[in-house]
């Protein structure tokens, strides 16, 4: 969904391709969500949810992780960020090799 997609805002840290680390803020509002279609790719990604919560699927497992909770997963496996709240969520997170 599109229109879900454009709820999410990606602030990237300086040059990740250069350092072969990538750092992100990312803010999903209300009813945002990363695709029905699950994303994979060669990397390892974790991260900490900020502020809000945040619902994180990994293959078939999915987790709703709250301000203070974080995450760390092969990001070879499908996966998948939704916002099921009805506020803001803030996430720090970090993925290696870069995806983005």
């Amino acid at each position: 969904n599109a229109a879900a997609q454009q709820k999410i805002t990606i602030r990237q840290v300086g040059d990740a391709k250069m350092h072969g680390l990538q750092i992100l803020q990312e803010r999903y509002e209300a009813g945002a969500d990363t695709g029905d279609a699950m994303i994979e790719h060669e990397s390892s990604e974790g991260g900490i949810v900020i502020a809000g919560e945040i619902e994180v699927t990994v293959g078939s497992v999915t987790s709703v992780l709250k301000a203070g909770d974080s995450y760390l997963f092969n990001s070879r496996e499908p996966h998948r960020f939704r916002n099921v709240s009805d506020r803001a969520a803030e996430v720090i997170s970090a993925c290696s090799p870069p995806y983005l």
